[in-house]
């Protein structure tokens, strides 16, 4: 519905006139957003010009040029370098904050002017932009703040590189304090931060994990969604996190590992809350992904022995007859 949506705006305002739609940094749109780039190109709703990481480009958007929809132009790195060791050389010869710069956005592009200034010192962004490493733009026609991104897209990737694995651990811990400390305006902050944190020396409280994996489970990121349920398992083993899990892997197709998450839940320290949650998605997975109806009826009979509230026996009921639905049983269905 949220695709139909936003496709038959963007319809509509082509119809108006000639229109010019841009994306850019399209590596970094999430897959709902790149499915909706896709179909817009594949109707030819609009003109569009895309910009993009080739390397780290979702399927979504990887499939404009290799479907033939959009044509593919490769742009060389700026200041003259053309190679990974120019652009190498290029950075290890900057001085040390211009080259803190490149480090931070290496790890997370783009980063307002202030907390780089905070992270890699007053004057460093300043330094970066004079020897052509960096540049600093408003962030868009509703937020006014500067944000600074690199110059090029190959300074981050050969800065990352270099800062190897303890590097980019050190640099990402940095950020992530830094971060944590700004009230997070949107959803999307909430999720870049605990994305962040997975991976650094200044973990989020295992419930902030659980609840951004949710979130990413909701608007349909499902692998980030298993990066952060994972972490939270891992952490802590609740019900909550495996949930998650579950459900991100099952909707990935994943059936065999989502049943195992789940069946590692102990159902007799569960209360009937926390039984119901547990139980409907493992039917699920068991009827439907991983294809034996007969063991996720049983496991619901079972189940609902166990229940005492009529409504919660109700709503196992209801997916009892889903499963005899959609398995031709019609009369039991009814």
């Amino acid at each position: 519905a949220l695709l139909r949506a936003a496709r038959i705006s963007l319809t509509r305002a082509a119809q108006q006139g000639d229109l010019l739609l841009i994306v850019d940094e399209a590596h970094d749109l999430d897959i709902l957003s790149a499915t909706l780039v896709y179909q817009l190109a594949l109707t030819r709703a609009a003109r569009m010009v895309v910009t993009a990481r080739a390397d780290a480009a979702p399927p979504a958007i990887a499939a404009l040029w290799t479907d033939g929809l959009l044509d593919r132009i490769d742009l060389e790195p700026p200041t003259g370098a053309t190679t990974a060791a120019e652009v190498d050389e290029f950075l290890a010869e900057l001085p040390g904050p211009a080259r803190a710069v490149v480090e931070f956005l290496s790890i997370l592009e783009p980063l307002t002017l202030d907390d780089l200034n905070v992270l890699a010192g007053d004057g460093a962004v300043s330094q970066a932009e004079e020897l052509g490493a960096a540049e600093t733009r408003v962030r868009n026609h509703d937020d006014q703040r500067p944000v600074v991104y690199t110059a090029h897209p190959l300074f981050a990737v050969r800065a990352r590189a270099a800062l190897g694995a303890d590097g980019i651990r050190r640099r990402r811990t940095e950020l992530v304090k830094l971060l944590a400390q700004h009230p997070a305006e949107h959803l999307s902050d909430r999720l870049r931060l605990a994305s962040l944190a997975l991976d650094c020396d200044a973990p989020q409280p295992v419930e902030e994990v659980t609840e951004a994996a949710q979130q990413a489970l909701r608007l349909g990121d499902l692998l980030l969604a298993e990066r952060l349920a994972r972490a939270a398992v891992d952490q802590s083993g609740g019900l909550d996190a495996r949930l998650v899990l579950g459900q991100a892997l099952g909707w990935q197709g994943r059936g065999r590992e989502a049943g195992a998450v789940l069946a590692a839940v102990n159902p007799a320290a569960l209360s009937e809350s926390e039984l119901m949650a547990w139980a409907v998605p493992r039917a699920a997975n068991q009827f439907f992904m991983l294809g034996e109806p007969e063991k996720a009826t049983a496991f619901l009979q079972t189940t609902r022995s166990r229940l005492t509230d009529p409504a919660a026996r109700a709503v196992l009921d209801g997916l009892s007859a889903t499963f005899a639905m959609n398995a031709g049983n019609l009369q039991r269905a009814m």
